[in-house]
C-alpha cells in the first residue's frame, strides 16, 4: 500500500488503528475547542477570521465544517465520543447539533454556518446569513469578544494535546510524521503572524517553544484539565 501510494506521487504515512486514525482524531478536539468558544459567546465569523488570517489555516473552523458537511461532522463527532468517552463525550447541545437539527448541512445544501451561492464559475461562494445567529443563540451565552490570542490558544491547545497523546500511544511513529500528516492533510501552517507568535510549521516544535511560556501553559491547563504538552516535553516525546 505504501509503495502504491508513493507511485501515485502521494506521501504515505503509516498509522495504527484507533477511532479517527490520526488526522481526524486530532481534528475533533480542535472542533470541540471551537464549539466551546461559541458556547461561551464567541462569534464564529471572528473565529474563522482569526484562524485564517492570524493563524494561517486555509479555512476557519466554521468554513471547514461547512465543507466537510455538518451532517458528516455530527456523525463523526458521535463516533469519536464513543471511542474516547472520557475526553470527547459531551452532555450539552453544541453548534453542530443546532445546525444539524435545522437541516443546515453546509455547502452540500447551501446552508451551514455560512450561506453558499455558486459564482460565475459554478464554485460555491460563502456569504453571511443572519438566520444562523438565532439558531446558535439557543446553544450559547450572550455574545462577547475574545482576543485573537485566546481564540488561537483555545482552538489549538486541544489539537496539539491530542497529537501528543497519539505519539504516546504509538498511533503515529514520530513527531516528524505527525507534522507531515498535519501539513499535507490539514494545511498546517502558513501564517507569518503565527510564526512570530511562537507557532511553527511543526506542531511538535511549537510545543517545545511553549515550555517557557507560563501564560500559554496556564491557558492549556484551563482548556484541558490534563495538560499533556508539559508531560511530553518532560518525557522527551517532543524534542526540546
Amino acid at each position: 500500500m505504501v509503495a502504491w501510494a508513493s507511485k501515485m506521487g502521494k506521501t504515505p504515512i503509516v498509522v495504527n488503528d484507533c477511532p479517527g486514525f490520526f488526522v481526524n482524531r486530532v481534528l475533533f478536539p480542535y472542533f470541540a475547542g471551537f464549539s466551546q468558544l461559541l458556547r461561551d459567546g464567541a462569534d464564529f465569523r471572528k473565529v474563522d477570521k482569526v484562524m485564517e488570517k492570524q493563524f494561517g489555516w486555509p479555512m476557519g473552523p466554521a468554513y471547514l465544517l461547512d465543507v466537510v458537511g455538518i451532517d458528516t461532522a455530527h456523525h463523526a463527532q458521535a463516533v469519536m465520543a464513543a471511542g474516547f468517552p472520557q475526553r470527547m463525550q459531551k452532555d450539552y447541545r453544541d453548534a453542530i447539533d443546532a445546525l444539524f437539527d435545522a437541516n443546515r448541512f453546509g455547502q452540500k445544501n447551501g446552508l451551514g454556518f455560512w450561506r453558499y451561492k455558486d459564482d460565475s464559475k459554478g464554485k460555491p461562494k460563502k456569504e453571511e446569513d443572519a438566520a444562523v445567529d438565532s439558531l446558535l443563540a439557543d446553544v450559547s451565552q450572550s455574545k462577547r469578544d475574545f482576543s485573537d490570542e485566546e481564540i488561537i490558544a483555545r482552538m489549538m491547545i486541544p489539537m496539539v494535546n491530542e497529537v501528543v497523546r497519539c505519539l504516546e500511544e504509538g498511533i503515529i511513529a514520530s513527531p516528524a510524521e505527525a507534522d507531515m500528516a498535519l501539513v499535507y492533510g490539514l494545511g498546517f501552517l502558513r501564517s507569518m503572524a503565527a510564526h512570530s507568535a511562537g507557532w511553527t510549521p511543526s506542531a511538535a516544535r511549537s510545543i517545545s517553544i511553549w515550555r517557557s511560556n507560563t501564560s500559554t501553559l496556564a491557558r492549556c491547563m484551563k482548556c484541558q484539565p490534563v495538560c499533556v504538552t508539559k508531560r511530553a516535553i518532560t518525557k522527551r516525546i517532543i524534542p526540546r
